[in-house]
């Protein structure tokens, strides 16, 4: 059961991260694309990265989950013993950060739609990352090899929450370089 809050916890972290950093129409950039708004972020006088990172800063208003997910982590690590991994925090925040990329890009990916298809891309864009939060506190020990590889790849959710808890608690031999290897690609 501890594991379980653990990885709740965590998937509400990364939750919290993406509102926190990515918030209005960021973590959903099929509507800013959808409706032509990218192209007036993309005649600013500033590069849109930063006008991206900027707009989707929500400071106050984002932290909700944060603060559940911290607290929900608190509780998780005080009924279980660590493993004795040498930065094993260091490793946390790597985790939690190539998470919350995977999101992000998985979002970005399906946001791209709407430069084709303005209006079913967002409704599409919308559901897939209603989906990945859905499913993303999940855990994918029981379900079977051909879905448990398809949320490993093609998709890849069980990369946001159950396999870097997996690997940060120690439950089974998964080396935690690899969550930050998926969030590059």
């Amino acid at each position: 059961k501890s594991q379980i809050v653990f990885m709740l916890g965590y998937a509400a972290l990364v939750r919290g991260i993406l509102e926190v950093g990515f918030g209005f129409n960021i973590l959903q950039i099929s509507r800013r694309i959808g409706r032509g708004q990218m192209d007036h972020v993309m005649i600013q006088p500033q590069p849109i990265w930063m006008i991206l990172l900027t707009e989707g800063f929500l400071p106050v208003s984002g932290t909700m989950s944060l603060f559940t997910g911290t607290g929900i982590m608190i509780w998780a690590m005080s009924m279980i013993t660590l493993p004795a991994i040498s930065g094993w925090w260091l490793w946390f925040v790597v985790s939690l950060l190539s998470s919350s990329a995977i999101v992000l890009a998985l979002t970005f990916l399906w946001g791209s739609l709407a430069f084709w298809s303005p209006v079913g891309a967002e409704e599409i864009s919308s559901q897939a990352t209603r989906f990945v939060f859905q499913l993303n506190p999940f855990p994918l020990d029981a379900v079977g090899p051909l879905v448990m590889n398809t949320l490993m790849t093609v998709l890849p959710i069980g990369f946001v929450a159950w396999y870097p808890c997996q690997a940060l608690l120690g439950l089974q031999p998964h080396p935690l370089w690899k969550t930050p290897l998926v969030a590059v690609v």
